[in-house]
């Protein structure tokens, strides 16, 4: 099978069992919460997600992704999908879904970046990307997956020293992933390049590679926010406690 199959039926897998994991998190969180699980949180997200999968999909194959731009064009994909997660958060549901999250099932989950990243470096070894989006190269987000593993146990573990754990797991999260778009911005052709254009980095807009930039880009970003986010509406509750 040729390397480009390989790659999209991987990016496809990877990108169908973290949507999976996503689901049946909202599914165990909803089912312990009967205010919530009146509003059936899970229809709501499956329809959404799907729905979102079909639109990216379906924009891919007709090529609005295509060609070479600053920003590259897929990256309004992503800003899309990562501005409605931040909105969701400040909805009543967005937070009542946050407080009744353990903290360290956020943080776990990003542990999914280690497979994104493997994908990458198998894409690197087959001739399907350039070195630049490998971490043989510039792109070294496989640390946010290793270490989401270690913070998540961590704050699991020692839940009264966990402020700090999950603050800086996030902000390093948050910097080792714009390091890789940006890695992916310099490499576009424009007069701040500084990568070699490679022709490959356009087949991320072609279907179904456009998942990674559609998908899993603003799940790594937006579980990010989502946990600094729950993280300050835990202690805007102790707070409010201790006022009354």
């Amino acid at each position: 099978m040729a390397s480009l199959q390989v790659s999209a039926i991987l990016l496809s897998i990877i990108t169908l069992l973290t949507l999976l994991v996503v689901i049946k998190g909202i599914k165990i969180i909803t089912n312990n919460d009967p205010v919530l699980t009146k509003k059936r949180p899970v229809q709501q997200f499956v329809f959404i997600f799907f729905a979102w999968i079909i639109l990216t999909g379906f924009l891919s194959m007709i090529g609005i992704f295509d060609g070479a731009a600053l920003p590259p064009k897929p990256m309004f994909a992503a800003l899309a999908a990562l501005t409605a997660i931040i909105l969701f958060s400040f909805s009543a549901s967005g937070r009542s879904m946050l407080m009744a999250t353990p903290l360290h099932w956020l943080i776990f989950f990003q542990a999914f970046r280690v497979l994104v990243e493997l994908w990458f470096w198998h894409g690197y070894q087959t001739g399907f990307l350039p070195q630049v989006m490998s971490f043989e190269g510039a792109n070294h987000d496989i640390y946010a997956g290793l270490l989401a593993i270690v913070a998540g146990y961590v704050v699991f573990k020692f839940p009264y020293g966990r402020k700090p754990v999950v603050i800086a797991f996030n902000i390093t999260g948050i910097i080792l992933l714009a390091n890789t778009l940006r890695a992916a911005a310099l490499s576009m052709p424009s007069p701040v390049q500084q990568y070699p254009f490679d022709e490959r980095l356009l087949l991320l807009g072609n279907f179904p590679f456009i998942y990674l930039p559609a998908v899993l880009v603003p799940l790594a970003f937006g579980f990010h926010f989502l946990s600094l986010r729950q993280l300050w509406l835990h202690r805007k509750k102790m707070i409010e406690k201790l006022m009354a």
